[in-house]
């Protein structure tokens, strides 16, 4: 029996089929691009922006923080380094330069860029790094230094060729180092010192060093070892630049620029010097970078020059210049460099920790002397307790400071020479001019004579001698003519006579219109 409240009729022509359910849309899986993989090897927070424009990235290992320009071949290398060990193939080129760009767009302002080798503000506080694998640095306070195995309040660059230097231990003292240079005079030495004193300055001006005597003194070795002791680096030495760019870009990868041998300067490189002595400003394109980047450079500087020189500075380079003389060495004293540099790194900790207290002492003391002389004298006259010397003798040692020069024997043959040529002229080549002057003094080639005649041009000038190069033709002939002195007697010239001078008559001119 069918129940009448459970069965209802179906009539099949009013059934609807329920309408099916849309199929959800196929989402495509996110692709994990070589871009994003190389943009995730660096994380944000380290991803910075120097005041300068300049983007840095600080790579944290388990030992130390290390910064390196965004856009450097060592950043470059290890992203690629990183990309490899990860997924196990290179990335491309073109990936490495998009996420360079975007890493660009991530980075985070962090007021100024990181220091080289010199931190801190320089009134209360100075910190030397000594560039190890821990990132150990010295600070330098008024009440004294304190060694840090890591130190990361103040960022380091590092850049590629620097040494690390060894950690300062004891008391010390700078006597060590004064039995190793062998300075002429007790006041050759404390120039020396002012010099060490001021490249442990965090901001400029900095003095020249120049180290000056005779053949087999100990220049370069004694140069070695004073930039060995603040920033030792794998080529100490670097050639001499041929323009102000290439200077600055040594200027960037070093604090301390030593050059070796300068015989003589051109003008252009002794103006570069004393700007980047006192402060240059420069500007630098990176690479695929339109937009430049601008710096202001002050680097403190070593030259030694030959006791026989006959290069005169300019009077700009001089007052910049701390000039100390090393004393000639009997055959029985000179010893090995090797010698004097293993002599030198095992006494090197003691006089680094010498330095770090006088610069502590010259911390304390800045403020309690007047502001008379430049920043390195009263730096030097501060520390002048520390250094076993008085306030005076600083003071009379750094005033002394005297470039020695010999007379250039060029010239007085220039002047022989043309005093007694045919009217006072002579013309022909610089072979030709080679041949007419004494061999045993006289320059080695024709070019080494262009080089001489151009420089001593002022000295010749101021002789009266002129001197022309000539450069229409193929032999390029010099002209060098003397004029005639005022003592020279000149054919007498009788004075034309004067006209006479007429009264002078205002001319009558008749009136244009009367009144009437």
């Amino acid at each position: 029996m069918i129940d009448p409240r459970t069965h209802y009729d179906f009539d099949p022509k009013n059934y609807t089929q329920p309408t099916p359910k849309a199929p959800l849309p196929k989402v495509k899986p996110v692709k994990y691009t070589a871009v994003q993989r190389i943009f995730d090897t660096v994380s944000r927070e380290h991803l910075l922006r120097a005041s300068t424009g300049q983007n840095w990235v600080a790579i944290q290992d388990c030992e130390a923080r290390w910064y390196w320009p965004l856009r450097s071949g060592r950043f470059r290398n290890y992203l690629i380094d990183q990309h490899r060990e990860r997924y196990g193939r290179l990335p491309s080129d073109g990936a490495l330069r998009a996420a360079t760009r975007l890493m660009e767009g991530c980075c985070t302002p962090m007021g100024a860029g990181p220091a080289r080798r010199i931190g801190g503000d320089g009134r209360k506080e100075i910190v030397l790094d000594l560039a190890d694998r821990p990132a150990g640095a010295v600070e330098i306070t008024p009440e004294g230094w304190t060694y840090h195995f890591q130190f990361d309040k103040c960022p380091f660059y590092r850049p590629q060729g620097i040494f690390d230097i060894p950690k300062p231990e004891g008391p010390g003292s700078l006597e060590p180092l004064r039995e190793l240079l062998h300075a002429a005079t007790p006041a050759d030495w404390l120039r020396i010192q002012a010099w060490l004193l001021a490249t442990l300055r965090p901001q400029g001006p900095y003095p020249i060093l120049v180290l000056q005597g005779p053949s087999g003194c100990g220049k370069s070795v004694a140069a070695r070892m004073l930039r060995g002791l603040i920033d030792p680096a794998e080529s100490p030495f670097t050639p001499l630049p041929a323009n102000e760019r290439r200077l600055h870009s040594l200027a960037l990868q070093n604090w301390v620029l030593a050059f070796d041998h300068v015989s003589s300067l051109p003008p252009s490189m002794s103006d570069a010097l004393c700007r980047l002595s006192s402060g240059a400003g420069f500007s630098m394109k990176e690479t695929s970078v339109s937009d430049p980047l601008y710096f202001d450079l002050q680097r403190p500087m070593i030259l030694t020059v030959p006791g026989n020189t006959t290069w005169h500075p300019s009077a700009e380079l001089q007052e910049r210049m701390l000039v100390a003389a090393l004393a000639p060495r009997a055959a029985e004293d000179r010893r090995p460099e090797s010698e004097l540099q293993e002599k030198f790194k095992q006494v090197q900790p003691a006089i680094l920790a010498g330095l770090c207290g006088a610069v502590s002492m010259a911390l304390r003391r800045r403020q309690e002397l007047p502001a008379q002389g430049t920043d390195a004298e009263i730096w030097a006259q501060a520390a002048a307790p520390a250094l076993n010397a008085t306030e005076q003798e600083m003071r009379e040692a750094l005033a002394t400071s005297k470039f020695q020069t010999r007379p250039d024997p060029l010239i007085n043959q220039i002047d022989d020479l043309v005093s007694n040529a045919p009217n006072q002229e002579w013309t022909g080549t610089a072979t030709e001019l080679l041949g007419e002057l004494p061999e045993h003094d006289r320059p080695a080639g024709a070019n080494k004579l262009t080089e001489h005649l151009t420089l001593n041009k002022p000295k010749l000038r101021a002789r009266g001698i002129e001197v022309t190069f000539s450069h229409k033709s193929l032999s390029r002939p010099i002209h060098i003519k003397k004029a005639p002195s005022e003592n020279e007697s000149s054919p007498a010239v009788s004075p034309s006579p004067s006209p006479p001078v007429l009264p002078f008559v205002f001319p009558l001119v008749p009136p244009i219109w009367t009144a009437t």
